[in-house]
């Protein structure tokens, strides 16, 4: 006859389900409509997704003038 498995495996199993069952509700929610202007950083954008079109416009420009290090 195969062992049951123990309380605290089981306890941790639906831990992991219910951590990742929060993850994927939040991602399936929450889109860019749901965030504020101005609160999201360069460090909440992904590489490569952002095009010319989602800049405002200039904003390449304005970055190209910047002064480089010398």
């Amino acid at each position: 006859m195969p062992r049951l498995p123990s309380p605290s495996t089981l306890l941790a199993a639906a831990a992991v389900f219910l951590a990742l069952g929060g993850t994927t509700y939040a991602a399936a929610t929450i889109g860019g409509k749901d965030v504020r202007n101005g609160s999201l950083t360069g460090a909440d954008v992904r590489d490569g997704s952002l095009t010319a079109r989602d800049l405002v416009p200039g904003a390449l420009q304005q970055r190209a003038a910047l002064p480089g290090p010398q």
